[in-house]
């Protein structure tokens, strides 16, 4: 019976602890990722300060293995822990559809790679599928910024940019 390959897939849970400033209102937070779940398995994928993601850190082997596609689907979901002024819990959602779906695409150039899609799955969690149509390509560029966005619905919708970087393997 052949095997039936599948497209790589990679959660990325986005932790984002913020407060509210006291004295001018504004909001800072830190950010943190966390590889919750990757098939196949790749230590060193994620960067957990940078949201950074390599893709080269794959093994070869599982980049020819037939049971997988080139093509990877990377889920974000936000874990969100933000507080106001008074210590009230303020919740946290990916920007809305009108924003990319709280995820913008660019290669290094400014453009939007030809090879991404993004959908919004919930207000927390988002995909970006990634059919590396690119990396088939020689000339074209190996990396690309995915810029995560979130909103604070109950703060008159205040935004909050994330900005990691893909490193995408060449062609093999």
């Amino acid at each position: 019976m052949p095997v039936i390959a599948t497209a790589r897939k990679l959660d990325i849970d986005v932790y984002v602890i913020g407060q509210q400033d006291a004295v001018n209102g504004s909001f800072g937070a830190t950010v943190t990722y966390v590889a919750a779940h990757m098939d196949p398995p790749t230590p060193g994928l994620v960067d957990f300060r940078t949201g950074n993601i390599n893709l080269n850190a794959i093994p070869l082997s599982s980049r020819n293995d037939p049971k997988y596609l080139m093509e990877i689907d990377i889920i974000f979901t936000l874990k969100a822990s933000i507080f106001d002024k008074l210590g009230n819990a303020v919740p946290a959602i990916f920007a809305t559809p009108t924003a990319q779906y709280g995820c913008l695409v660019l290669n290094p150039h400014g453009n939007p790679p030809h090879s991404m899609s993004v959908s919004s799955v919930s207000d927390v969690k988002i995909k970006l599928d990634d059919d590396n149509a690119e990396g088939d390509r020689p000339t074209a560029d190996r990396t690309y910024s995915y810029g995560l966005g979130i909103v604070l619905p109950s703060q008159d919708n205040y935004f909050i940019s994330l900005d990691p970087t893909v490193l995408k393997s060449g062609p093999h």
